[in-house]
């Protein structure tokens, strides 16, 4: 990326190349007289445009000629050939004819890429060093291009630029959460966001995948348009973590429209234009967990509180398991609903939480608790959140093969 620019820059060439033994134009196809008097034929599909000279990257001194689209450029080969690209093999095929030296506009590199994206990937071949300095926190006018580097680089095996410009994606998402900026993602088409999401697989980037998942959730949330794609995309990629919350975030938004569960059924075939299959897993996840939900809210099902490592065994039976009984009949009236049939057991384990780590100002029964035993009570709940969240994702597309 390092190489010099060079200044002699071309623009649209005229219709004839410099070598006028090679036309660019292809001739009209005869058809039969019938064929041609018919009152559905399109003209335009026996014309083929002349491809036009990149402005920027139809380099005079490059010695590598390709078409992408129907733009022509004219970079050095040595470029294409580093990092162990595919690029070293395919100089190596017959284009047309018996060989192919991809050297002149006549003889061009045909790659299938839109012309943005090769466009982006030229500029970070030939970008100078303060250029590439420039894009340490990238600013949100900058990713577009970022994202088509990225999605080149990968394409065709640019190892050392794939993890470049994957790694300033990465670092636009540090930069937003330390100054609360506007991040490009949640104004972005969701094509890019689903483009990234692809990378962030195929690249195997982790903690850039979590980032455009809660991107999307939180765009979703707000707009429900592109739920469907999401979680198809995540089918396809298999980010079960993914979808679950997808699908637990529409449940939240249903029961905002306060017709649950009375009319779910209306209520499911609004939700984001959801496929059949889509629209099963919502009601097996609503159901499903509704029961769950239920279960922890009776009086009944209360969970085990062990002995603190610092109560003895007498406190502990007199003293700590039976508050304990009043104090989690306490939190389940707080967490009651005024709506029935709202779903909504993971806000109520959080809140559940929030209570307990307040030393339970609203329920004094939990003061009088021992201190071990009060640690050993919010670890309780927290576990049931921390399981909850790990298989949400059952609820709503069932258990995969082999789990327990």
């Amino acid at each position: 990326m390092s190489a010099p620019k060079v200044a002699a820059v071309h623009s649209n060439p005229p219709a004839q190349s410099q070598d006028s033994s090679v036309s660019r134009k292809r001739q009209r196809v005869d058809e039969p007289e019938e064929a041609a008097n018919s009152d559905d034929q399109d003209p335009d599909n026996t014309i083929v445009e002349e491809p036009v000279r990149d402005p920027e990257f139809y380099r005079e001194d490059g010695d590598c000629v390709i078409l992408v689209e129907n733009t022509l450029f004219r970079i050095h080969r040595y470029l294409l050939a580093r990092d162990n690209s595919a690029f070293v093999n395919m100089f190596n095929l017959p284009n047309t004819g018996t060989c192919s030296q991809t050297k002149s506009d006549g003889d061009p590199l045909v790659l299938h890429d839109s012309t943005q994206e090769f466009r982006a990937f030229c500029w970070a071949l030939y970008a100078l060093p303060s250029e590439v300095h420039d894009l340490s926190y990238p600013s949100v006018t900058v990713m577009p291009k970022l994202i088509r580097v990225a999605v080149i680089a990968n394409k065709y095996h640019f190892i050392t630029l794939e993890k470049w410009s994957m790694g300033r994606i990465e670092k636009h998402f540090a930069k937003a959460r330390v100054t609360s900026a506007q991040s490009y993602f949640t104004i972005c088409p969701i094509k890019e966001l689903s483009t990234v999401l692809c990378l962030t697989i195929m690249c195997n980037s982790a903690s850039l995948r979590k980032s455009i998942q809660d991107a999307w959730l939180k765009r979703i949330k707000s707009d429900n348009s592109s739920l469907s794609q999401a979680l198809e995309l995540g089918c396809t990629f298999g980010l079960r973590e993914f979808q679950g919350f997808l699908y637990y975030q529409e449940v939240m938004r249903m029961n905002d429209t306060a017709l649950l569960p009375a009319n779910f059924d209306r209520v499911v075939k609004t939700a984001g234009c959801l496929t059949i299959e889509q629209e099963r897993c919502l009601y097996r996840g609503y159901w499903t967990l509704s029961q769950y939900q239920n279960t922890i809210l009776q009086a009944s099902t209360i969970p085990i509180l062990n002995r603190g490592a610092e109560c003895g065994a007498q406190m502990h039976n007199q003293v700590c398991e039976r508050l304990w009984i009043r104090v989690w009949g306490r939190l389940i009236t707080l967490s009651q609903s005024p709506k029935p049939g709202v779903l909504n057991v993971m806000q109520i384990l959080e809140g559940m939480l929030i209570r307990l780590e307040h030393h339970g100002r609203h329920i004094p029964d939990f003061e009088r608790i021992s201190p071990s035993c009060r640690v050993i009570a919010h670890n309780v709940v927290s576990a049931l959140e921390v399981r909850l969240k790990a298989h949400l994702p059952d609820y709503f597309l069932g258990e995969l093969d082999g789990d327990e």
